[in-house]
C-alpha cells in the first residue's frame, strides 16, 4: 500500500500523521515513525526518535500461559465448514435467543492468519446478517486497511445469535457457544487470535485481570491441546464513543502485524 492511500485510511479513523521537517515530501504515518511505546499518547514534540516501535512490540518478550477449558463440539466430529454452519443455524440451545433473525457464524478469509473475536450480535448486526455494521464496520475496516491487514482476518463472535435481552450473556450460553467458536478456530488454524473488548477478552482467557493489563502483550491459551497466541484490543464500538483511544488501538494493530510477519 502506498503512503497516500495509507494516510487516507488513517485520516478516516482519526489518527494524525505528520511530516518530518527535514523531509517534508516524505510524510510518514504513525506505524512508520520511530517512537517508543511509552510516548505514544504524549505530544509529538516529546517523542523519542531513536526507539523503534517494532523493538517494543516483539511478541516473544511477554507471553502468558492461560488454559481454556477443554470443550469439544457437542455434535461429535465436524468435518466441513458447511456442516458446522448448518449445525449453528439449527441450534436452539439458548431460549433467550429464540427470536434471532440470523445466526451469525462468521465472515472473512477462511484461511486467515488472524481470527478476530468480537461479542454477541447486536440488533443491527442480526438484521444485516454479519458482525459489525454501520460506523463500527467502517471504522473496523479502515483500521485494518491502515496496517494492510484487511484480507488476512476472519471474524466471529463469542455468541452467534442476538438476544432481545441485548448484551446480557449467561455462563451457560457462553459455554455452549464456545464449543462452536473452538471448532471454527481449529478449522481455520490462525496464527493468532485478536480479541476485541474487555468482557470478550476476560471471557475467552478466563481471567478477571484488568483490560489495561491484558493489552500490550501476547497471551497463550489452549484449545483441545493446541496452543493459540492471543492479542487483546479495543472494540470499534468503544472507539466510536472514546476516539482518544484510537492511537492505542493502532498500536495494537501494529503489534498484531509484526507478530504475523
Amino acid at each position: 500500500m502506498d503512503n497516500s492511500l495509507r494516510h487516507a485510511y488513517l485520516d478516516i479513523i482519526g489518527i494524525q500523521s505528520w511530516c518530518l521537517k527535514s523531509k517534508v515530501d516524505k510524510c510518514e504515518a504513525l506505524n512508520e515513525v520511530n517512537i517508543s511505546q511509552e510516548k505514544i499518547i504524549e505530544p509529538i514534540e516529546t517523542i523519542k526518535k531513536h526507539h523503534t516501535i517494532q523493538k517494543i512490540l516483539t511478541p516473544e518478550t511477554t507471553k502468558q500461559k492461560i488454559t481454556a477449558p477443554k470443550i469439544l463440539a457437542p455434535e461429535a466430529i465436524i468435518h466441513t465448514n458447511s456442516e458446522l454452519n448448518q449445525i449453528i443455524n439449527n441450534c436452539q440451545k439458548c431460549p433467550s435467543r429464540e427470536y434471532r433473525l440470523n445466526a451469525l457464524i462468521g465472515q472473512g478469509n477462511n484461511h486467515a492468519k488472524i481470527f478476530v473475536i468480537t461479542s454477541a450480535p447486536t440488533a443491527e448486526e442480526d438484521r444485516v446478517g454479519h458482525y459489525f455494521s454501520g460506523r463500527s464496520e467502517s471504522l473496523f475496516h479502515a483500521m485494518l486497511n491502515s496496517v494492510s491487514l484487511e484480507n488476512k482476518v476472519y471474524v466471529s463472535g463469542l455468541l452467534k445469535c442476538y438476544s432481545m435481552t441485548n448484551f446480557t450473556m449467561s455462563e451457560q450460553e457462553l459455554n455452549l457457544c464456545s464449543a462452536y467458536l473452538h471448532v471454527q478456530i481449529e478449522q481455520i488454524k490462525p496464527t493468532i487470535l485478536f480479541v476485541l473488548g474487555a468482557f470478550e477478552a476476560q471471557s475467552l482467557l478466563k481471567t478477571q485481570e484488568s483490560f489495561n493489563n491484558l493489552r500490550g502483550r501476547v497471551h497463550t491459551m489452549k484449545i483441545n491441546d493446541q496452543d493459540y497466541s492471543v492479542i487483546v484490543s479495543y472494540h470499534p464500538d468503544y472507539l466510536l464513543r472514546n476516539p482518544l483511544y484510537k492511537k492505542q488501538s493502532l498500536h495494537d494493530l501494529i503489534m498484531l502485524k509484526n507478530f504475523i510477519k
